[in-house]
């Protein structure tokens, strides 16, 4: 949680370097500092057998025409019958098929199934 104005003009004091700051500065001094020690979130990259996959099963949806997604329960038998995919999330497969919609729909080449 970030720091009233008020506790910024406390927290000036008590800082060698924050004396020439603002509380604004001050405030996004203590939201950076808060942010270098978090810890970095681990993100799986989407590999290439797994794209082909969500291509071939999932292809009827990628088309920018589409409006609809495919159910938890089509992504979950895809799921048990790919083993390419088997690690990843129906929430997860959902939202790399809107993402391969998206790139279509601006006519970007994702390349063939």
């Amino acid at each position: 949680m970030l720091p009233s104005l008020n506790d910024c003009k406390i927290l000036k004091q008590g800082k060698k370097g924050l004396d020439k700051r603002s509380p604004q500065q001050i405030r996004l001094w203590v939201q950076n500092q808060i942010n270098k020690n978090r810890k970095p979130c681990n993100v799986q990259r989407w590999t290439t057998p797994e794209k082909r996959v969500i291509k071939e099963v999932f292809g009827k949806y990628i088309d920018p025409d589409c409006s609809v997604y495919p159910s938890a329960e089509e992504i979950r038998d895809a799921v048990s019958t790919h083993k390419e995919i088997e690690n990843r999330t129906p929430r997860k497969i959902k939202s790399q098929i809107q993402h391969l919609k998206k790139l279509k729909a601006k006519c970007l080449d994702f390349g063939s199934p």
